[in-house]
């Protein structure tokens, strides 16, 4: 029999993002330690509060972080848990979440000879995103 050891790391830690939330998913570690029964830790990591253990016993490949403040950055990190202890964390993954802008303010339009000139100033709130990109429909 051969004795267990600690898991590798998680693998491929990807994020999507969304109003205050940003959903995590990741691959089981190459090797499990010799104990198929792993569950998962994941880690956020703030210039405030440093690192935040933001869930634990995680059984599954995939964690939804909630209430979020829109516009900022976080780091994460995963480590796989099994009956021997933690392993080394994953390769670190960054996310921003976004929510909707409000609407663009002070529309004018302005009649030309075949055309019109838009003109208005930037929304009171853009959702966390200082980069906004504008749609004109007719």
């Amino acid at each position: 029999m051969t004795p267990l050891g600690l898991p590798s790391a998680p693998l491929d830690l990807s994020a999507q993002w969304s109003d205050s939330t940003i959903d995590l998913e990741w691959a089981p570690p190459d090797d499990d330690g010799g104990d198929p029964e792993i569950v998962y830790e994941v880690f956020r990591y703030d210039v405030v509060y440093g690192v935040v253990s933001v869930t634990g016993n995680v059984a599954n490949t995939t964690f939804t972080d909630t209430d979020l403040v829109n516009g900022k950055t976080y780091s994460y990190q995963v480590t796989a848990i099994n009956a021997i202890g933690r392993g080394p964390e994953s390769e670190p993954m960054n996310a921003t979440p976004y929510g909707l802008p409000s609407e663009p303010v002070g529309l004018n339009a302005i009649a030309g000879n075949g055309f019109v000139n838009l003109t208005w100033r930037k929304p009171l709130d853009n959702g966390g995103d200082p980069d906004l990109k504008y749609t004109v429909y007719r």
